[in-house]
């Protein structure tokens, strides 16, 4: 059974059995599948906007949906560099976004996306402009907040 991440839309490229960790929240935590994540001391949070290193995106809640109590450990999809995912771009998307590094930024919604107006704490570089998404609604030159192909830096994995 296929697992959907509605946050970020990793693009199966490459070993993702290996890269299935269960790892426990830390208390306190209420997020959701497709969060980015952060790990401090063995166990994981959800990152900040303006995080640099990322530990993997969250593949289960990290409360108990029935119970609400905290789920002593959850499935986290680790990421890796050069890991590759699909996500919208904030603004408009130029041609010149290709090859360009960006921060990545969580919406009030809890959806993330690869931020062009962050330049500082880089963490994704573009390195594609779909065509056809498939699934995904079209979107390309001249659109707002378009759908990229992105991969993680090295220096934003940890």
């Amino acid at each position: 059974m296929p697992i959907t991440v509605p946050s970020l839309m990793p693009v199966l490229s490459g070993k993702f059995d290996e890269s299935i960790v269960m790892v426990a929240p830390a208390s306190g935590q209420s997020f959701q599948p497709g969060q980015l994540l952060t790990i401090s001391a063995g166990v994981v949070s959800a990152a900040a906007s303006a995080a640099t290193a990322f530990f993997g995106i969250a593949m289960g809640p990290a409360l108990d949906p029935m119970f609400g109590f905290l789920n002593p450990q959850i499935p986290v999809m680790k990421l890796r560099a050069g890991m590759t995912f699909l996500a919208n771009l904030t603004g408009v998307l130029a041609q010149d976004n290709l090859g360009a590094q960006y921060g990545v930024v969580v919406l009030s919604n809890g959806i993330w996306q690869v931020n062009q107006s962050n330049t500082t704490n880089l963490a994704v570089e573009v390195i594609e402009i779909p065509q056809n998404p498939g699934i995904l609604p079209a979107g390309g030159i001249g659109d707002t907040n378009a759908w990229v192909k992105a991969a993680f830096l090295a220096s934003a994995v940890s």
